[in-house]
């Protein structure tokens, strides 16, 4: 049996090119990956080429750019990103452009006749949570499903590489980091590194994940437990800044935050979220706890240096 040609978006990127790595796990037999870049000679792109992956050159703005390169795959990854044209205040206009480029690549993969589409999608926090960059892949979901296209829908969780970003300051030989949530919060989060092993479900058995989703919430914790998990594994004091919920909605601590990840926040501290996290890892066995992401992530020891 031929292998599966499937067409990945966003190669360059965290969720593409891990789905690109898992794909290239199961070996050329299973798979021929392709990916699609806005440049074939960019470092990046050199480098996935070594690795055996195919690529096309186009622009999500413009799906004639990349179309006749969707002739003949059997699915398609497809994930433009929000946060690339999010200036933090313009949540509208981003959300228009990531709308009309998956939108894009649907319609093109349909004149293509790719009989499957894999998208990667967020949570639905409804009317009293409105979340522009969630909302905007609400509609894609709702799209899908209008139009009658076979796909399946993979929810990231929180990224745990999030941390890495937060703001910090050291205080003598400890770390005090600013997590946007107070002390006991529990976050459902994720990997976004092993996106990849969750969509490679899919792309082997297409047919029995059609109109299904796959939730990758990996493990729950709140931020002290994050901090210690860290200073457990590094031997570095790392602390929580005490975030409270009387700080957390003060205008002082809103200024500090472009506005979409402000109402994000405020959407994961009080709207609705599944607390579960066996589901993914009988999916995925091998999905990481966030202990067993921080034991797997040198970037954290750089980060937070004794």
């Amino acid at each position: 049996m031929a292998p599966k040609k499937i067409v990945v978006f966003g190669i360059t990127g965290v969720q593409g090119g891990s789905v690109a790595r898992y794909l290239l796990d199961d070996g050329p037999e299973k798979f021929e990956v392709w990916g699609v870049t806005r440049s074939k000679t960019s470092a990046k792109a050199k480098a996935l080429e070594q690795q055996g992956i195919k690529l096309i050159e186009g622009d999500l703005d413009k799906p004639e750019s990349y179309e006749a390169g969707l002739a003949g795959a059997d699915n398609v990854w497809v994930n433009a990103d929000f946060w690339l044209y999010y200036d933090g205040h313009n949540a509208d206009v981003a959300g228009a452009r990531e709308v009309a480029q998956n939108k894009g690549v649907i319609d093109a993969a349909r004149r293509q006749k790719v009989p499957h589409i894999t998208f990667s999608a967020l949570a639905n926090f409804g009317d009293k949570f409105p979340v522009p960059h969630c909302d905007s892949k609400v509609k894609i979901v709702e799209y899908l499903k209008d139009i009658g296209q076979n796909h399946a829908l993979v929810y990231p969780a929180w990224y745990f590489t999030n941390v890495l970003i937060f703001p910090r300051r050291r205080e003598g030989d400890k770390w005090i980091v600013q997590w946007p949530f107070p002390d006991d919060k529990k976050m459902t989060g994720f990997a976004p590194e092993q996106v990849g092993a969750f969509a490679r479900l899919v792309f082997r058995d297409p047919e029995a994940w059609n109109g299904k989703e796959i939730h990758c919430v990996c493990d729950i914790g709140s931020p002290l437990e994050q901090a210690a998990a860290i200073f457990e594994h590094l031997g570095v004091t790392v602390e929580v800044e005490h975030l409270t919920r009387e700080r957390f909605f003060s205008p002082e601590f809103k200024a500090t935050l472009p506005d979409e990840l402000f109402i994000n926040y405020k959407a994961i501290l009080d709207g609705i979220e599944d607390p579960e996290t066996d589901t993914a890892h009988a999916l995925y066995p091998g999905a990481w706890y966030f202990k067993d992401w921080v034991a797997n992530t040198p970037a954290l020891a750089t980060t937070f240096t004794k």
